[in-house]
C-alpha cells in the first residue's frame, strides 16, 4: 500500500515494514502560506491579553504580555510583519503566483490598525483593530488565493 508522491506525509506498508516520509518542500510550502493565518489568530489572543494585562495582575494571572513586558507591543506588529514576509517569500519561491502580491496591499490599513493599537490598547476601544486585521489579512490571502485558480 502507497500513497501518492509529492503528499506531506507518504505512509509505505509492506510485510517487512511500515515507513513514514515527511516531504520537507511540501510542508514548508504550507508552513509559508498558512503563516498569515496562525500569526493574525495568535495576535487577536495576544491583543486580548495586552489589554487585560493590569487586571490579570491583579488576579495573579500572567500571561505572555506579563512576561514580554514592553516588548509585547513589538511582539504584537512583528507578527503582523511575519505575515507579510511570508507571503512575499511564498509568492518570490513560485509558491503562489504573483497576483497574490495584490495582499500586500493590504499591509496598509494594517499598519494603521498597529499603530491605533500601540497608541491606545483599551479592550473596548482598540481590541476590535486585531480582529480587523485578522479579516483584511485572511480575506485577502483566501480571496488572491481563489483569483489566482479562476485566473490562470
Amino acid at each position: 500500500m502507497n500513497m501518492p508522491s509529492g503528499t506531506f506525509l507518504t505512509l509505505t506498508v509492506d510485510w517487512s515494514a511500515v515507513r513514514f516520509d515527511l516531504n520537507l518542500a511540501p510542508a514548508f510550502s504550507l508552513l509559508l502560506v498558512t503563516a498569515g493565518p496562525i500569526c493574525a489568530t495568535s495576535n487577536i489572543m495576544l491583543a486580548n491579553n495586552i489589554c487585560d494585562l493590569e487586571k490579570d495582575i491583579t488576579v495573579g494571572r500572567y500571561t505572555l504580555p506579563y512576561f514580554f513586558g514592553k516588548n509585547a507591543l513589538d511582539v504584537f506588529a512583528g507578527l503582523y510583519y511575519v505575515t507579510y514576509l511570508t507571503w512575499a517569500v511564498s509568492i518570490a519561491l513560485r509558491i503562489l503566483p504573483p497576483v497574490c502580491l495584490l495582499a500586500l496591499l493590504t499591509i496598509i490599513p494594517v499598519h494603521k490598525n498597529i499603530c491605533r493599537f500601540r497608541a491606545e490598547h483599551i479592550k473596548e476601544k482598540t481590541f476590535v483593530l486585531s480582529v480587523q486585521n485578522y479579516i483584511i489579512i485572511v480575506g485577502a490571502q483566501t480571496l488572491m488565493i481563489f483569483l489566482s485558480g479562476v485566473l490562470l
